[in-house]
């Protein structure tokens, strides 16, 4: 499967079902991880890109507890930001991106 963002192809790594609060709003959509970038796309009808990360500036992947008891979440940090995504199969997604990050 294959993504195209910013008129560039992309091979996708991973890509699944995530939540993702934009400021206040809880979003429902996909994240995707590809050889180049991470991306987050909205489940709205314009399928809006509200995360776009370079590979480059990743600097962690972790799993997180957002509500304090459970581990519910994965945390990305970058020099500028933490990006929180709701979604299954977190230790997989921290690998992957780990791995493909080179972290």
């Amino acid at each position: 499967m294959r993504i195209a963002t910013e008129r560039i192809e992309e091979e996708i790594v991973r890509k699944s079902s995530a939540g993702h609060f934009a400021g206040l709003k809880f979003l429902e959509g996909s994240l995707i991880l590809t050889h180049k970038r991470l991306v987050y796309i909205t489940q709205t009808t314009s399928k809006n890109i509200i995360v776009n990360v370079l590979v480059e500036n990743i600097i962690s992947a972790s799993v997180f507890s957002c509500l304090g008891l459970l581990q519910n979440c994965i945390r990305i940090k970058t020099k500028d930001k933490n990006y929180f995504f709701f979604l299954n199969e977190k230790e997989i997604w921290v690998n992957k991106i780990m791995v493909n990050c080179k972290l």
